[in-house]
């Protein structure tokens, strides 16, 4: 490994820790209004941000420059994929609350779009810059840049095992994974961080900020949930041969 592959590692090891550091501070515990919190948080995102791009600089992280043919058309089924909460809400009737917007939603809104920003300059840049790298002389490298980090991009939400319920955060832990793959796919094989982030920022607005349907976790939530991912990962699968024909085609 070069001392550039470490640097990228470590870099992408010191600025998660810190970004996970700042995900667990109990903000509203200490502060009693929670658009304050929010705001707090927020900013130091921001300061997270400007630590990776500072990083991304020094290690010369860049997508490759690369002309390639975009079939967008082909990422519409991933849209779907976002929507899986809300098309299972409208199949099963599931009762519905108002957003009222506040100021706290807003903000909630706004720590979304750095959060997402964040999570895919860590996972999409460096640590696939990285893992690029690493597998350079390797056979299919493409897989395991993809798979790994995609489990690495689930496994961060172990932090959630903290306050939250186990059902809650396995089922967190498998649709990450997936989201993880299909994200990475897109990054590897289109070269834009742009696509990925609005692919990620999608799925967190539709299944959190705008998530107004009350979804218990019973059976026919995890197994509609587990058709709809097989349904992803096989389509994400054909998508995977496609493109990788076209790129050896000279695509």
């Amino acid at each position: 490994m070069t001392n550039e592959s470490k640097n990228k590692l470590y870099s992408f090891l010191y600025l998660l820790a810190f970004y996970l550091g700042i995900n667990l501070l109990p903000l509203n515990k200490w502060i009693q209004e929670l658009w304050i919190s929010l705001l707090i948080r927020i900013l130091l995102f921001i300061i997270i941000i400007v630590f990776i791009l500072f990083e991304m600089n020094k290690s010369q992280i860049k997508f490759k420059n690369k002309t390639r043919y975009i079939y967008y058309l082909l990422l519409i089924p991933f849209l779907l994929g976002s929507m899986s909460n809300f098309i299972f809400a409208w199949c099963f009737k599931v009762d519905s609350t108002a957003i009222e917007p506040t100021v706290v939603f807003f903000l909630g809104l706004l720590k979304t779009l750095v959060s997402v920003l964040i999570e895919e300059l860590l996972f999409r840049s460096i640590l696939m810059s990285f893992l690029e790298d690493a597998f350079l002389e390797k056979q299919n490298k493409d897989i395991y840049i993809i798979c790994i980090s995609a489990i690495a991009f689930s496994s961060i939400h172990l932090i959630n095992f903290i306050g939250v319920d186990s059902l809650t955060v396995l089922s967190q832990l498998g649709y990450t994974f997936v989201l993880g793959l299909v994200l990475g796919l897109i990054s590897y094989f289109f070269n834009t961080p742009i696509l990925p982030y609005i692919g990620h920022l999608l799925f967190n607005i539709l299944n959190q900020d705008l998530m107004v349907y009350n979804i218990e976790l019973k059976a026919n939530y995890f197994i509609f949930s587990s058709i709809f991912a097989a349904v992803l990962i096989g389509y994400a699968s054909w998508l995977f041969y496609f493109m990788r024909s076209k790129n050896k085609d000279g695509f």
